[in-house]
Parts: C-alpha cells; structure tokens; sequence
C-alpha cells in the first residue's frame, strides 16, 4: 500500500472541498456584513469578534443591543433584506424572543447579546443579561 500516495490524494481532496466551501462562505460573509450593518442602524454595536483558521475557517461574533430599540416589523419590510437568510433567520429568532418577552419579564434583562456563528452549521443563538453583566 502507497501511503504516501493515498494522504495526497486525501489532502488534494480535502483542499479541493475546502476550495468549494471557501466560495460558499464568501458568500455567507457577504449576507452576515449586510445584517451586520442593518443590526448596526437599529443602535447594536459588534462586542467581540473571534476568527478561527483552519480547513473550515470559523467566525465568532457577538453583537449588543438593547431589546428597546428593536422594531421587528421594520426590520422585516427593510429592502436590502430581501435574499439574505441570515438576516431572514436572525429576525425570525428575533420574532420568537419578542414572544417569549410576553411570558417571562425580560425587562429585568435588557442588554440582547446576539451570537452569531458563521461555520459549519451556522448558528444564531440569543442572550439576555443584566446591562451591568460584562462578557
């Protein structure tokens, strides 16, 4: 058995797959810069920003917010929206915590930290702290 042979061909493959998941993410990058700015208009701000390299790169970010400024129903009618899952999916999540505000007082906690992992599988996910709590 050529080893040698065999790791290159598995590494000429894996480089070929990274090559085609680099497109993608390009692609992924250009829709999390849009909702990056659109997040950015309605007073959130990006806290922390983690980049990880490997055959698979990974972004780490947390943006900060308040729930008080937050409009859903105009993040939803925003044109440049239009074609962008992330944002599509951001404001979906967004949506499902204004529901769970009707049940449990978030008031209590009003600082929106929103984490948002560009890898794979992207992930969204939505924290509630106290204004005063730090990262």
């Amino acid at each position: 058995m050529n080893l040698k042979g065999t790791f290159s061909g598995l590494v000429d493959k894996a480089l070929s797959a990274g090559g085609h998941f680099n497109q993608e993410f390009n692609a992924v990058l250009d829709e999390y810069r849009g909702t990056v700015s659109i997040l950015e208009s309605c007073g959130f701000r990006v806290d922390k920003c983690k980049v990880s390299l490997g055959l698979l790169p990974k972004v780490h970010t947390t943006i900060r917010g308040s729930l008080d400024f937050l409009d859903i129903t105009r993040l939803q009618g925003l044109p440049m929206t239009q074609n962008n899952r992330m944002f599509e999916t951001l404001v979906g999540g967004l949506e499902t915590v204004a529901k769970l505000g009707t049940v449990v007082d978030l008031k209590k906690l009003p600082d929106l930290r929103i984490h948002i992992l560009l890898a794979v599988p992207p992930e969204i996910s939505f924290e509630f702290a106290d204004a005063t709590d730090t990262l």
